[in-house]
């Protein structure tokens, strides 16, 4: 990844802060956090699974442990995949610029093509209030927004030259690493999402 931004705030009592009238019922309280998260493209390489399946089958690479065959370049080269929506159903590599990948194993070094850039950001804000005749006690009430913005961010396009119908296009979206359901998991957390929280602290 060549270039990332994250960043992490928390601003506790917020109003409060921005001003000293009214009633601490009403102003006093709050807090408001969120994060940001900004990055290039991931690196992926192009591959050609015809030929990779018959050196699997030679006991070359196991699924475990793929040996990836990359295909020869013929055409231009420092693709980045978009990450507009109008790049979803339009390839940003085209099967045209790869070869045969036995002319030339050298042609087509790992990790040479990046996809699309990601951005995402989340956002808290939380209300507490005192329990009376207990101190130190606390109710709260919240929101919290994860994607925000409901931005759109994008996975790696097919990487399969041999996928001639699909090579090259992006086909679905990218998970945020933040949301409730956790990173890496079967659910879609593309999209925003809005969860409502209650919380008893003492």
């Amino acid at each position: 990844m060549r270039h990332t931004f994250l960043m992490n705030y928390v601003w506790s009592d917020a109003f409060r802060h921005l001003t000293s009238w009214g009633p601490n019922a009403l102003i006093k309280g709050w807090t408001l956090s969120g994060t940001i998260i900004a990055h290039t493209g991931m690196p992926f390489s192009p591959f050609s699974s015809t030929y990779t399946g018959g050196l699997q089958n030679d006991n070359y690479g196991s699924p475990s442990n793929t040996a990836y065959i990359f295909p020869q370049i013929v055409g231009p080269t420092g693709f980045t995949c978009g990450s507009s929506a109008a790049q979803v159903g339009n390839p940003c590599l085209s099967s045209a610029n790869f070869a045969d990948p036995t002319t030339n194993f050298a042609a087509t070094r790992r990790n040479q093509f990046y996809g699309p850039n990601y951005f995402n950001t989340d956002f808290s804000v939380e209300k507490s209030f005192g329990v009376p005749k207990w101190e130190g006690a606390q109710f709260s009430l919240g929101a919290r927004f994860f994607n925000l913005f409901n931005h759109p961010n994008f996975y790696f396009p097919i990487m399969n030259v041999d996928n001639s119908s699909n090579f090259g296009s992006i086909q679905k979206a990218a998970s945020s690493p933040t949301s409730i359901y956790g990173s890496g998991l079967i659910t879609d957390t593309s999209q925003r999402i809005i969860q409502l929280q209650a919380k008893f602290s003492f």
